[in-house]
């Protein structure tokens, strides 16, 4: 029988959102993203606000995966990940502020347990102007 629904529609997790710098298997637990402005505000005499101004847009991401091997049968995947520095490509499951080419990676972090998978976590940033 085929799965019945009723009432809303709910976008799960993170089914096609990729990247090679990830490698070729990554399993991605979770991404989150922040779209930030710099902001400028002028005031009044009586110091009340009268004007905003939003500048330099920026969209910082949060992407943990775990490392993955889908031809390895030692039970152990190779780490990949990228380099801070590195621009990076990330292809999303319908989420727009992930297509974007040319992420920035500001830091990576490796978290190893013995009763876990290893966890990366990439942290980058979106700008606009910076094509290269």
């Amino acid at each position: 029988m085929a799965n019945v629904y009723h009432g809303l529609n709910i976008r799960w997790g993170n089914g096609g959102t990729t990247s090679t710098a990830f490698g070729a298997s990554a399993l991605l637990q979770s991404n989150d993203a922040e779209q930030k402005v710099e902001i400028f505000k002028a005031k009044n005499q009586f110091g009340q606000d009268v004007a905003w101004v939003g500048f330099n847009p920026t969209t910082e991401v949060s992407f943990e995966y775990l490392t993955a091997d889908g031809s390895a049968a030692s039970g152990s995947a190779a780490t990949t990940s990228p380099n801070t520095g590195d621009m990076i490509t990330v292809s999303g499951n319908g989420n727009t502020l992930f297509n974007n080419t040319k992420w920035i990676v500001e830091s990576v972090s490796t978290k190893q347990m013995n009763v876990d998978a290893e966890k990366i976590t990439v942290k980058a940033t979106y700008f606009p102007l910076i094509t290269a």
